[in-house]
This record gives structure tokens, C-alpha cells and sequence, in this order.
């Protein structure tokens, strides 16, 4: 994946849509329609990244300082760039 660092941005990629559905966080990517649900906290990282939230802040923001924390939020986005649901962009 193209260097995603704490230094990055990140978004929905333009062909992924994401939307609550009962309290739930629904991604689909398009034109694969496979819905792909989001617990809590996939949610709370999806949703700071759709405002435009810079990688730095969303580790800051919902690791509350926890650096195991936040490494695994910046894993999981490193997941969702490998995946092709987020795009990566110089902040």
C-alpha cells in the first residue's frame, strides 16, 4: 500500500459506499455489492476518516493515548487501504 503513515490522509475510496442501517455501519464496495459491517469501534475510524481527520489524529483521537491502541488503528486502516475501501492522499 502507498506509504500510509501517521502523516497521511485517507478516504473513502469513490466507488465505496458506507451508510448506518439500524445502528450499524454498512461499506459496500461498488459494483461487488458486498456488504461489509463495521463493530463500534470500525465504525468510530471509518466516520473520523469520512470528515477528513488526518491519520495522525484519528490514532490520537480514539487511542486516548495508548500506543497498542493506537498501532492497531493504524493497522486496521492499513487494512481498509489493502482492501481498496480507503484511498490514501499526502495531508
Amino acid at each position: 500500500m502507498p506509504g500510509l503513515d501517521r502523516d497521511c490522509r485517507v478516504r473513502p475510496a469513490p466507488r465505496v459506499v458506507a451508510r448506518r442501517v439500524r445502528g450499524e455501519l454498512v461499506v459496500v464496495p461498488m459494483p461487488s455489492f458486498e456488504a461489509i459491517v463495521l463493530n463500534d469501534f470500525g465504525a468510530r475510524v471509518w466516520e473520523a476518516v469520512a470528515e477528513g481527520a488526518h491519520v495522525a489524529e484519528v490514532c490520537a483521537q480514539l487511542s486516548r493515548g495508548d500506543p497498542v491502541v493506537s498501532d492497531d488503528v493504524l493497522a486496521f486502516l492499513r487494512l481498509l487501504v489493502g482492501d481498496r475501501l480507503l484511498t490514501v492522499y499526502a495531508g
